[in-house]
């Protein structure tokens, strides 16, 4: 059977294979090559791939305008774009040329000659900009603008942008702008600031998720939340912090508390799901949900250790240091206090909680680490970053004592307290 054949066999399928594909390989390399096969195969990807990568440069602006650069025409079944705009021109170093593109334009050119039936089709779209240059942040909010009277369509929109004007003219006309898409019921935003001006969108957000990259620049006003609370609609609500400390550092520094009870205090009722991330670039991700949960524990056990808050306990201090006599009675501690700690109050505590975890873990998985001193070493190098705080220190003593278990097989000599 040639090659021709097997395709006009396998089309009714084409468009899960071209997806499986897609969703496996998300950096797009097989698809690539897959294109440059031949021409039956190019015909069978472009026909069905459903997201695109697409990167528009200041140099490339003429070609696209003329039409020398593919359409999405060529790409029917395509719904999801990831539009990548370079708007200085040579694509490297901090420009200061007032003749760089501007963002607004740059955003438009892959939509601007396309039928409105074919512009409907795109539902999702994740919008950047890369290179360094002083304008661009100033000129964000006027593509979000542009983009918002060509896709009418869009239900789910990612703006991973280093920043914004946050002017507050032009933060209301991009959310009004914002709030004349009916179907729009997914947004992310670069900011905790843009929560001031979200109330257009009550009654519409299902999904609101905020990517801080700069804690400090980025946080939320008491505004911000109060704004937040209009959102009556909202069922998802993430917010992800981004962070680069390197162990050690005191427990709880991964969370502003203030600013969580904050937001706490104003998410909506409808909020089923609330999500705070905080990611650093060397110990991974600490998650933390409204029901308490910590999605990088592996066991119900760690899970509601890690509930423990270095906060709310000084009441439970007794019982705690009473629980330290065995692994077996720290474990029932902390299950008693996690029960009796109200969502709000598991929140808080996850993080704190996990902090002094991370590097702990790293020592006991070296192979060299095989005795009760060593265990002794170990806490009492990692015990002073609790900062005195008897919840952390209870779940630090399970972890180390837990893992103990794990490697030798059985459980340790009496540690000192």
């Amino acid at each position: 059977m040639r090659l021709i054949e097997v395709l006009q066999a396998a089309q009714p399928a084409a468009r899960k294979l071209v997806g499986i594909l897609q969703g496996k390989y998300p950096d797009g390399g097989n698809l690539k090559h897959l294109r440059l096969t031949c021409r039956e195969l190019r015909r069978l990807v472009d026909d069905n791939v459903s997201e695109l990568e697409l990167t528009v440069r200041q140099q490339d602006h003429e070609l696209w305008s003329t039409g020398q650069l593919p359409s999405l025409e060529r790409w029917p079944a395509c719904t999801g774009v990831r539009l990548r705009l370079q708007p200085v021109h040579d694509g490297g170093g901090i420009s200061d040329n007032h003749d760089d593109g501007h963002l607004a334009v740059l955003a438009c050119v892959p939509f601007i000659k396309l039928a409105l039936q074919q512009r409907q089709r795109i539902s999702r779209l994740i919008l950047m900009w890369v290179g360094r240059t002083p304008h661009a942040a100033w000129q964000a909010e006027v593509a979000v603008l542009a983009l918002a009277s060509l896709l009418p369509g869009l239900q789910d929109l990612d703006l991973w942008f280093a920043g914004m004007s946050y002017q507050p003219l032009q933060q209301q006309l991009m959310f009004k702008s914002l709030a004349s898409m009916t179907q729009l019921q997914k947004l992310t935003l670069p900011s905790g600031r843009n929560l001031e001006h979200l109330g257009p969108l009550a009654g519409r957000l299902r999904k609101l998720s905020l990517e801080m990259k700069d804690p400090d620049a980025d946080g939320v006003s008491p505004k911000g939340a109060a704004c937040l609370s209009q959102l009556h609609g909202l069922e998802e609500f993430d917010v992800s912090v981004m962070g680069d400390f390197d162990m050690p550092f005191p427990v709880g520094s991964l969370v502003d508390v203030a600013v969580l009870r904050l937001l706490l205090d104003h998410v909506p009722t409808s909020v089923h799901t609330f999500t705070y991330a905080y990611s650093t670039s060397s110990y991974g991700d600490v998650r933390i949900t409204l029901e308490g949960r910590s999605d990088d524990s592996d066991s119900q056990d760690e899970q509601e250790a890690l509930l423990l808050s270095y906060q709310v306990f000084p009441r439970w201090r007794g019982a705690v240091l009473a629980a330290f006599r065995d692994a077996e009675g720290l474990l029932d501690a902390v299950k008693a206090v996690a029960a009796s700690l109200s969502p709000e109050l598991k929140v808080t505590s996850a993080a704190a909680a996990s902090s002094a975890e991370w590097g702990v873990l790293d020592a006991l998985q070296q192979p060299s680490f095989v005795n009760p001193q060593e265990l002794q070493s170990r806490w009492d190098a990692w015990l002073p970053g609790c900062g005195g705080n008897p919840a952390a220190e209870a779940v630090l003593l399970l972890r180390l004592l837990g893992v103990w278990e794990q490697l030798v097989r059985e459980m340790p000599c009496e540690v000192k307290m």
